[in-house]
């Protein structure tokens, strides 16, 4: 529904395409095809600059997540394994930090689906 101005206007254009031509009025259909893609096209802009703002929000997030399990390492390593064995500690960091890495790609994922799941209700809720 949201579209069909857009092709109705884009039809009409085509339909009569000599005559526009004959009287020169090609510039102002050209501005009124425009306006309605513009118009159209508003909605999803929005969307997707709403979603790389989150995107770097939750690459902060798994930033400083990452950042603070180092500096748990560095200010108190007998966490991360027993002093007698260094290789087990460095492993264990290493398997902390990839676990660490990958929660920025699972919250992007689970909001995501969140807010694809909340805009197909709202589009539902919309024809009921």
């Amino acid at each position: 529904v949201g579209i069909s101005p857009v092709y109705e206007s884009f039809s009409e254009l085509l339909d009569g395409l000599a005559t526009i031509r004959a009287y020169d009025r090609a510039g102002s259909h050209k501005k009124q095809n425009l306006s309605l893609l513009l118009e159209y096209m508003r909605p999803q802009y929005f969307q997707n600059v709403t979603n790389e703002w989150l995107a770097i929000r939750l690459e902060m997030i798994g930033g400083v997540l990452i950042f603070f399990v180092g500096l748990l390492f560095v200010l108190d390593p007998s966490i991360f394994g027993p002093s007698s064995q260094p290789n087990s500690r460095s492993s264990t960091l290493g398997f902390a930090l990839t676990y660490a890495l990958s929660v920025t790609g699972q919250l992007s994922g689970f909001v995501i689906a969140f807010t694809t799941c909340e805009t197909t209700l709202v589009s539902l809720e919309r024809l009921l």
